[in-house]
């Protein structure tokens, strides 16, 4: 292994301050480069984060106007039933006061 021990690379037979330097040279790049890697994803964590919640912000917009649109809707349904009620009312009542008109002629 490259990161072998000072102890392990005089073993190999390799031995000496060239490879200890190499060893140490290499170590500090493994550090380096995990140091990046783990960088690198908590930058793509914290993005992945962000996106979640512009989505759910944009998910929780949509459903208030929805539920606002169907409020609305609602509502102008119970006025035009309150309106039909009405001219029902209007209509039957009129047909009563002519029923009544002509009852009250017909006695007199």
């Amino acid at each position: 292994s490259l990161l072998a021990s000072r102890p392990a690379a005089e073993a190999a037979g390799g031995g000496g301050p060239e490879t200890q330097m190499i060893v140490d040279r290499l170590r500090s790049e493994v550090v380096e480069a995990t140091r990046g890697a783990e960088a690198a994803q908590a930058e793509a964590m914290d993005g992945i984060k962000r996106q979640y919640a512009a989505e759910l912000t944009a998910a929780r917009e949509d459903a208030a106007a929805a539920a606002a649109s169907q409020e609305a809707t609602h509502q102008r349904l119970v006025q035009a039933h309150a309106e039909d009620i009405q001219s029902l009312r209007d209509h039957y009542k009129g047909q009563i006061d002519q029923l009544k008109a002509h009852h009250d002629r017909q006695e007199g």
